[in-house]
C-alpha cells in the first residue's frame, strides 16, 4: 500500500508517494504530474472516490495550503497513470487535428477566394440566422453552392446561408475563423 500526497498552493502541485516504490510507480508518478502541470486533470481525486481520501498528517513539510492524501495500491496508481496518460494522448490528438482542420478551413477561403468573416461554422451559421438548431442546417445542405467539413467542423459560407435561408436575422460579430 503506497500513500499519495498532493498538495496544492495557488495554482502550483507538488506529488509525493510514500511507501515502497519501483519504476513502474516512479512512471506513474511522473505521468501524473504531468498532467497536473499541462491542465489534463487538476488532481488524482478525479480518479479516486473523494471518500477514500485519507487527510492524516504524513511527514512531508509543506506550506501548502491543501494537502490530499489517498492509500492506494501500487497497481491501482499504475493503471489510473495509465488512464490519464490515454487522456493526455487523446488531447494532443485533438489539439493536432484542431490545427489541420483550422489550416483546412484557411485553404478552402483562400480557394474560394474569400474574407475570414465569410466563412462560418454550422454554430455561428445558427446564431445569425436565429435558427432552432444545426440540424436545420444540415436538412437543407443540399441547397448549398458549397460546404466542408474539416474534422470535426462543418463550414459553410455566408452566401450560401443567404440562398437557403434569406438574410441573416442577427447582426453578430462572428470571429473569423481563419486569417
Amino acid at each position: 500500500m503506497l500513500k499519495y500526497i498532493e498538495v496544492s498552493r495557488n495554482e502550483n502541485t507538488a506529488l509525493k508517494i510514500e511507501g515502497e516504490k519501483n519504476k513502474q510507480v516512479n512512471e506513474a508518478l511522473k505521468t501524473i504530474n504531468r498532467a497536473i502541470t499541462n491542465e489534463t486533470i487538476f488532481s488524482l481525486g478525479e480518479f479516486k472516490d473523494s471518500d477514500e481520501q485519507d487527510n492524516s498528517q504524513s511527514d512531508i513539510d509543506t506550506d501548502y495550503l491543501t494537502t490530499k492524501t489517498w492509500n492506494i495500491e501500487q497497481n491501482e496508481l499504475i493503471s489510473i497513470s495509465e488512464k490519464i496518460q490515454q487522456l493526455m494522448d487523446n488531447r494532443k490528438e485533438h489539439i493536432e487535428n484542431e490545427g489541420k482542420a483550422q489550416q483546412g478551413i484557411s485553404d478552402f477561403r483562400k480557394e474560394l477566394g474569400l474574407k475570414p468573416s465569410e466563412i462560418l461554422t454550422l454554430e455561428q451559421a445558427t446564431m445569425m440566422w436565429e435558427l432552432n438548431n444545426e440540424e436545420l442546417i444540415l436538412n437543407k445542405i443540399d441547397q448549398f453552392p458549397v460546404v466542408r467539413k474539416f474534422g470535426t467542423t462543418t463550414v459553410v459560407t455566408k452566401s450560401g446561408m443567404q440562398k437557403a435561408f434569406g438574410e441573416q436575422k442577427r447582426n453578430i460579430r462572428n470571429k473569423p475563423l481563419n486569417k
